[in-house]
């Protein structure tokens, strides 16, 4: 039986091998990272690393009483901000790879900043000292905070702690532009400076002495990427990317298909100089407006197709996926907002050929339904009574397209629920494919078209259309109205 001395001395053998391995071999290590995160129980961390709104991962490492080394003869750490996470999924700590990758952090679970010390790594040493100052300055803002919190009836003591808030923050700000001057072209000073909002020119108040609102949001949004540069590849691996592209694409750009189209454009063109964001960038966006949801934004996505994989920018995407994205925009585009909608001559119940164009209306709903489609026998009841109530009012007529080859089951179910409206069957076409031409993959689906034809709103159901035909009859009446005065 080993003794308790020697007990302990294997067991720090053992580590010793495990925390050195690259002693058995010459080769100097692509990176080699050690960590000793005191005060955790796993037997097995992972690191990781953020890339846009993901996290993957990149390298495992056992875990012998908080001690761990990830390391590779073979395998680079791109520049960017790297994660240490358990067992768990459980992110511990996150820090800096740059040019060296090859140092060791030494901290506690329980205090990550204040405990940490760091080797052979100044930028993680300064941007852990920066967290901890920062964490240092809350617990001395916290009293002053719960006083304002609270609601002091004292105006003396929420003076004093409205002035002693701004003392405080006005250092840490003079700290951070410090430190920023200091680390200029560091990744420590490139992720500070990327959390920062910038810096907004004094707006002057309106003529009436209000704040300009409008002008404040002009000026912030003119200024917002004043401190994160898209150039900079090593951004793309930090949490603050995706957060950054979000807030600007869902908040601070028009949000109409042309204005995103020519704000995406901006922003990868800024992106250029860094060949994996500009890669990325033109990847996501392209997921981010196919996936969408919203109605119209599909031109967004055609808009992508035609300028970055149609062209012939990327040619570093799988053939495949590139010829996908482009067949898929040549659908979408005929049926985008504003455009005439694809003609449709089918047969009705009477084997009588209806057109489209022919059918005369100021509002058509393009209908297409199934009898045995369970969300059609709901909607059904909802689009015939709205039919029946406002036909006249708003000289509106639906073109109903049968989406199934049985005329049998089609003629049965418009004779039981009484669709006294125009009945066509999709399959028995003079005008191709109805599947390719309106993109109906599953039922129900309505296109709502004006008397040119043109597409008004598509993908939309009963509820929907009511709403959308009332307020352009409430703006044409409005511009009616305008004229005549």
């Amino acid at each position: 039986m080993l003794s308790m001395s020697k007990t302990v001395i294997l067991s720090l053998v053992i580590l010793w091998l495990h925390l050195f391995p690259q002693l058995a071999s010459a080769q100097k290590p692509e990176y080699k990272i050690t960590i000793h995160l005191e005060g955790i129980n796993d037997t097995v961390c992972y690191l990781a690393f953020y890339m846009g709104d993901k996290i993957y991962v990149k390298d495992t490492a056992n875990v012998y009483n908080g001690a761990m080394v990830f390391y590779s003869d073979t395998s680079v750490l791109k520049p960017g901000m790297y994660i240490v996470a358990g067992q768990a999924s459980n992110k511990y700590m996150e820090f800096l790879v740059n040019k060296n990758s090859r140092f060791a952090l030494f901290t506690k679970k329980e205090d990550i900043a204040g405990a940490m010390k760091v080797k052979n790594s100044p930028e993680n040493q300064k941007f852990y000292a920066y967290i901890a100052y920062l964490q240092k300055q809350q617990e001395i803002l916290t009293p002053f905070r719960k006083i304002l919190e609270s609601g002091a009836a004292d105006s003396d003591s929420v003076a004093r702690a409205k002035e002693q808030i701004k003392i405080i923050n006005q250092q840490v700000e003079a700290h951070r532009k410090t430190l920023l001057n200091e680390n200029e072209g560091t990744l420590f000073a490139a992720v500070i400076k990327a959390t920062q909002p910038p810096e907004i020119p004094e707006i002057p108040p309106l003529p009436d002495g209000k704040p300009d609102s409008i002008g404040k949001w002009n000026a912030y949004r003119q200024h917002y990427w004043d401190n994160f540069d898209l150039a900079d590849e090593r951004l793309l691996r930090t949490l603050e990317f995706h957060k950054k592209i979000e807030h600007w694409f869902n908040h601070l750009v028009y949000q109409h298909p042309d204005s995103i189209a020519a704000a995406i454009d901006v922003v990868i063109e800024k992106a250029k100089p860094a060949e994996e964001t500009y890669k990325y960038l033109i990847w996501y966006l392209t997921l981010k407006y196919e996936r969408s949801t919203i109605m119209g934004y599909d031109a967004v996505f055609v808009h992508m197709a035609k300028t970055y994989y149609k062209s012939g920018t990327d040619t570093w995407s799988n053939p495949t996926v590139v010829k996908n994205i482009i067949d898929r925009a040549a659908i979408l585009e005929p049926l985008l907002i504003g455009k005439k909608a694809p003609e449709l001559l089918l047969w009705d119940t009477a084997m009588q050929i209806k057109s489209l164009y022919n059918t005369k209306a100021r509002y058509t709903i393009v209908y297409f339904w199934d009898s045995d489609c369970g969300h059609c026998k709901k909607e059904i009841p909802l689009l015939k009574a709205f039919y029946s109530k406002y036909k006249e009012q708003y000289n509106l007529e639906v073109f109903g397209v049968y989406a199934d080859t049985s005329f049998t089951a089609m003629k049965k179910y418009i004779r039981n629920n009484a669709l006294n409206w125009i009945n066509v069957n999709g399959y028995y076409s003079a005008s191709g494919d109805f599947h390719d031409l309106y993109d109906i993959y599953s039922t129900p689906v309505m296109y709502l078209l004006d008397e040119e034809k043109t597409i008004l709103a598509k993908r939309v159901l009963t509820h929907d259309i009511q709403m959308l035909i009332e307020r352009r009859e409430a703006k044409q009446a409005g511009e009616e109205n305008k004229d005549t005065l």
